[in-house]
């Protein structure tokens, strides 16, 4: 029986999300992989290299780039290459299975959305906070009908 790593222990309330947030999981994924190859004393060209991916490939896989998630074959190879623990495993192929599941705006034509513009998207539908600062106006949502009244006034000659 594995004893929980710290690291993967800290990524099981991602698992039990209503909403799958599979922009941001991807993109725990990696975060994950990265420090796996990390611990393991590996380059990512070493590792790439000895599965046979190219650098870009992992690199991509690492970043949590592309609309869809890495192969649970390829994510496997990785883990195996750098010798991750049986829980540590468990954890990020659950992750890795949560991540392709569709997020609501990606039921939407893919030509529709650009995949940078998906991205931002599938971090804003991760998030539990938005914060803005705005140091001229208050922000759009707070405005009231006297407010922007006199907002406008003010900006005319």
């Amino acid at each position: 029986m594995s004893v929980e790593s710290p690291r993967a222990s800290r990524l099981e309330p991602y698992l039990s999300r209503q909403e799958p947030a599979p922009t941001l999981l991807k993109m725990l994924v990696g975060v994950q992989l990265t420090g796996a190859r990390d611990d393991a004393g590996l380059s990512q060209e070493q590792a790439a290299r000895a599965l046979g991916f190219s650098p870009a490939k992992l690199s991509r896989i690492e970043a949590g780039k592309g609309r869809k998630p890495p192969t649970e074959a390829d994510v496997r190879a990785l883990l195996d290459l750098y010798g991750t623990d049986d829980y540590e495993v468990s954890v990020l192929l659950r992750l890795l299975r949560r991540a392709g599941e569709p997020g609501w705006w990606q039921r939407y034509d893919k030509r529709l959305m650009p995949e940078w513009f998906d991205r931002l998207v599938g971090l804003q539908e991760a998030a539990t906070t938005i914060r803005t600062f705005e140091i001229q106006y208050v922000p759009g949502l707070l405005q009231t009908a006297d407010y922007t009244r006199a907002v406008v006034q003010r900006g005319l000659p």
